[in-house]
C-alpha cells in the first residue's frame, strides 16, 4: 500500500507533517503560555515550532547555504539558547564559549558546520531530556 501526498485544492503537494498541523498548534501554545507564566521574557530562545504549508517549503527554510551569516548566527545563538532552556548549562556554555571565540566572526563555510553540530546536541540533549519525563510519568513513578 503506497501512501499518496497530500494536495491542495490546486492541486499542488502539501508538506507531510501539514496532517499534524492541530498538535503543532497546541504545542506551540502550551510553550508560548508556559513561558509567559513563568516570567521569563519571550523571544528568540523561546522555540515554536513552525508549519509548512507546500511541500518543499520545509527544505528551502532549512538550507542553509540560502542563509547569511547573520541568519546562521541567529540559529547558531537560538539553538544554544534552548540547550540553556533544557538545563544544559554547562554544554551550551561551552559551546556559547566556542561560538563567541572561533566561529562568529568566521568565515560562512565555518558556521553551517557549527550550526549542525550544535543543532545534533541540542536534538540529543532535548531527546533525552523527553525520555526522563516519560519514564517520570509512568505508572509507578
Amino acid at each position: 500500500m503506497s501512501t499518496r501526498p497530500h494536495v491542495s485544492l490546486g492541486v499542488k503537494a502539501l508538506d507531510l507533517h501539514l496532517s499534524s498541523f492541530a498538535k503543532t498548534c497546541q504545542d506551540n501554545k502550551t510553550k508560548y503560555v508556559e513561558a509567559t507564566m513563568s516570567g521569563k521574557p519571550l523571544g528568540s530562545h523561546h522555540h515554536l515550532q513552525r508549519v509548512f504549508v507546500p511541500a518543499g517549503e520545509r527544505e528551502e527554510a532549512s538550507d542553509v547555504t540560502k542563509k547569511t551569516n547573520s541568519q546562521l548566527c541567529g540559529l547558531i545563538e537560538d539553538t544554544i539558547g534552548r540547550l540553556h532552556d533544557a538545563g544544559a548549562d554547562d554544554l551550551a556554555g561551552s559551546l556559547r564559549r566556542e561560538y563567541m571565540k572561533d566561529v562568529r566572526t568566521g568565515t560562512k563555510a565555518v558556521l553551517p558546520t557549527f550550526l549542525q553540530r550544535a543543532g545534533d546536541t541540542s536534538t540529543a540533549v532535548l531527546e533525552q531530556e523527553e525520555s526522563h519525563e516519560r519514564a517520570d510519568d509512568a505508572p509507578g513513578h
